[in-house]
């Protein structure tokens, strides 16, 4: 899912979009620097998705702590980013099905 998400993204964005983002907080999946937005694939499973999201029945206090963690650091590291002045897109895994692309490029154009 996240190379389709990166190929996309490359296709719509071209050369303006980096994946490696390491310089910023949370290490956003993408940035695009020109429009000061960061982009991050959020794995249902893995950050907890509204619509998707089933908790395994076994080992629940550390599936239940590990999601939590991982939603704390996701809100940390959106309100770095924010307090530097870049804005945030989330494309969750099931938004590949959807017209993500659109928003992001949306959001970058609404910033250049």
């Amino acid at each position: 899912a996240e190379l389709a998400f990166r190929r996309a993204l490359r296709k719509a964005l071209g050369a303006a979009v980096r994946f490696e983002a390491g310089d910023l907080p949370g290490t956003p999946d993408a940035a695009v620097d020109g429009a000061r937005l960061a982009v991050f694939f959020h794995g249902c499973f893995w950050h907890g998705c509204p619509l998707h999201y089933e908790a395994p029945r076994r080992n629940v206090a550390y599936w239940r702590a590990k999601l939590k963690a991982n939603r704390a650091r996701d809100r940390a590291a959106v309100a770095a980013l924010r307090a530097r002045g870049w804005r945030v897109v989330v494309v969750w895994e099931h938004d590949l099905e959807g017209d993500w692309v659109g928003r992001v490029a949306a959001e970058m154009r609404r910033g250049s």
